[in-house]
């Protein structure tokens, strides 16, 4: 059964990467441990960004000082 799924995702799923590296003439093998790293780097950093931005925007009033208005008066 797995050897069926393997099967099928190999000539169907695939060939993205196949066209690709015979497009370039890359090795097939790293380009898809290429799209494998890049899909883990996406996924780490997206949320590494949104936790910095977080962050800069609650520490930003203590670094910028807004002067009163004068309607505040």
């Amino acid at each position: 059964m797995l050897h069926r799924v393997r099967q099928f995702f190999e000539q169907n799923g695939f060939g993205v990467c196949s066209f690709i590296s015979k497009f370039f003439g890359l090795r097939l093998k790293n380009l898809r441990l290429f799209f494998i790293y890049l899909s883990l780097f996406t996924i780490i950093i997206g949320p590494l960004v949104y936790l910095l931005i977080a962050f800069f925007l609650k520490i930003k009033n203590i670094f910028c000082y807004k002067k009163p208005s004068v309607f505040d008066i």
